[in-house]
C-alpha cells in the first residue's frame, strides 16, 4: 500500500473514535439482548393475569416469548406448563433495530470525527 496511488483516508478512524464506537456498540448490543417484560393478556379475557411475555430487541421487540395456553386438564391456572412458550419473530422489529443501531453508530462516528477535526484546526492557528 506504500506505493499505491489511492490513499483510503475515508476508511481511517481515530483510535478515540473507535473506542467510543466500541462502547456505543456494546450499549446497543446490551439493549438488544436484555429481556424486557410486558403484561400478556389471556385471549378472550380483558384482564391481565400477571403473566408476562419476554421481549428482546431495542427499540422495537424483534423476538417475543408468550406463555402458552392450552386445555384446562393440562394446565395449571390456565397456563400450559407442559410445553414451552410461543416464540414470535418480528422481521419489522429486526429491520427497525438494525436501522436505529446503524444511525446511532453513524452519528457517534460523525460527531467524534468532526470534534477531532475541529480541535486539530484550532491547534494549527
Amino acid at each position: 500500500m506504500k506505493n499505491s496511488k489511492f490513499k483510503m483516508k475515508w476508511l481511517q478512524v481515530h483510535l478515540s473514535t473507535a473506542v467510543v464506537l466500541m462502547f456505543a456498540a456494546g450499549w446497543i448490543i446490551w439493549g438488544n439482548v436484555t429481556p424486557w417484560f410486558k403484561d400478556f393478556m389471556v385471549p378472550g379475557d380483558n384482564r391481565s393475569k400477571g403473566w408476562l411475555s419476554r421481549n428482546f430487541g431495542w427499540p422495537h421487540a424483534a423476538y417475543q416469548e408468550n406463555p402458552r395456553f392450552g386445555p384446562i386438564e393440562n394446565c395449571r391456572f390456565g397456563l400450559d406448563l407442559s410445553q414451552g412458550p410461543v416464540i414470535e419473530w418480528s422481521y419489522a422489529g429486526i429491520a427497525i433495530d438494525l436501522a436505529v443501531a446503524a444511525a446511532i453508530l453513524f452519528a457517534v462516528w460523525f460527531v467524534c470525527e468532526r470534534w477531532i477535526a475541529w480541535r486539530a484546526g484550532r491547534k494549527k492557528k
